[in-house]
């Protein structure tokens, strides 16, 4: 449940993963019947990522910033370091989490990213007819040594409104 300084807010959200052959399918559908405004929706596509496989040492972090920014080990690296390369750090750094926000259209030249090996990849895109602002978000977890992947998005949704978010 959600609340606001005036009690419980009637906000609905729910996700959807389709699972098909080679690839998920995530999309987020959020209905507003609450006084307030819903200005951003973070869709987190994967969430504790360890490794593509073995002990993560040889996964890399493609990210879409100008001609590219390759983050080796991002299971182990601090994702701060990278983050004047592209983009922003998170508002609330710790000493066990580290976020980058890579935003789109801006420091972010595409809608996508990846962690890959030589042998495998996980892609994480926005599929949007439209051109949209929205942020690329991964976050580092050193605790549990996982990664979490996704897109926040910025719908402004407002009451009496619903909005569904394009398939990640």
């Amino acid at each position: 449940k959600l609340t606001g300084p005036d009690g419980e807010l009637d906000i609905s959200l729910s996700y959807s993963f389709v699972l098909s052959e080679r690839s998920l399918t995530v999309t987020a559908e959020v209905e507003n019947n609450s006084p307030v405004c819903i200005n951003e929706l973070q869709t987190t596509a994967f969430s504790g990522i360890g490794a593509l496989c073995g002990d993560g040492t040889q996964d890399n972090l493609l990210l879409p910033s100008t001609l590219g920014v390759n983050v080796p080990d991002p299971i182990h690296n601090d994702l701060y370091k990278f983050a004047p390369l592209v983009g922003r750090k998170y508002e609330r750094p710790d000493q066990v989490r580290s976020y980058i926000d890579v935003p789109y259209p801006g420091v972010g030249t595409m809608q996508w990213f990846s962690l890959y090996n030589a042998k495998e990849s996980i892609y994480v895109g926005n599929h949007d007819a439209k051109t949209r602002i929205l942020s690329l978000h991964i976050e580092r977890n050193a605790g549990e040594a996982a990664l979490r992947m996704g897109v926040c998005q910025f719908p402004f949704i407002k009451n009496g409104e619903s909005y569904v978010t394009p398939p990640l």
